[in-house]
């Protein structure tokens, strides 16, 4: 009896064996056919199309970026000149006029004077009105000298008498005619002379006063 299960245990060992070595072979038979495969890339007809019209447009924007157009284009536009730009060319142009003027001053400048002396007639000995009286005439006669370069301009004397309020507003101003010898346009450059001037400083402190009259003769006059 123990003979037969020993002969039983060493059949059913060489199956078990058997299929194990079986088993193997076949895996590896099965692993010597496997093949790698090639990979294929195919493009689409679509994607290639997209691909290539977005570099075009790449392109194109960088080629086709404007510059800032220059001030001299947006003027032929008629857009204007920039604010800048126009206060450049006023300042340019009135510095044409001060030039002018300074030019025709300069050449008549020795032969065409203006003066505006302290009057005789004048009684008051007040110090303060005095020096405020001199600082109104040298103001006056600064300003009668912007009116020396017409052709219109002769010899002469304007006598003017105003009012000005202890702020330096002028309230009133007229000719004495009896006392003026001037031509027409003499005449308008005194009262403009004055009237350009104001308004005036204040009064001192010691003049207190709410206003003071004032007369004075402005003298054009032209050397030989």
């Amino acid at each position: 009896m123990e003979e037969k299960i020993f002969a039983c245990s060493i059949i059913v060992s060489f199956l078990v064996h058997l299929v194990a070595i079986g088993s193997l072979l076949y895996a590896n038979v099965h692993y010597a056919k496997k093949v790698p495969r090639e990979i294929e890339v195919v493009y689409h007809a679509q994607a290639q199309k997209a691909v290539v019209e977005k570099k075009k447009l790449k392109v194109k924007s960088v080629k086709e970026k404007k510059m800032a157009p220059s001030p001299e284009i947006l003027e032929k536009k008629g857009r204007g000149p920039s604010p800048v730009m126009k206060d450049i060319i006023k300042q340019a142009a009135k510095l044409k006029v001060y030039k002018k003027r300074f030019n025709q001053m300069s050449s008549l400048d020795g032969k065409r004077h203006v003066s505006v002396p302290v009057l005789k007639s004048e009684k008051i000995t007040n110090p303060q009105y005095l020096s405020y009286h001199e600082v109104i005439r040298n103001k006056i006669r600064n300003r009668a000298y912007f009116y020396i370069d017409s052709p219109d301009f002769q010899a002469g004397s304007v006598y003017l008498t105003f009012v000005v309020s202890s702020k330096g507003e002028l309230t009133d101003l007229k000719i004495i005619k009896e006392k003026t010898s001037a031509n027409s346009y003499l005449r308008n450059a005194g009262l403009q002379s004055i009237k350009e001037s104001a308004p005036f400083p204040p009064f001192p402190r010691d003049l207190i006063y709410p206003e003071l009259s004032f007369n004075v003769v402005i003298s054009f006059e032209v050397d030989e």
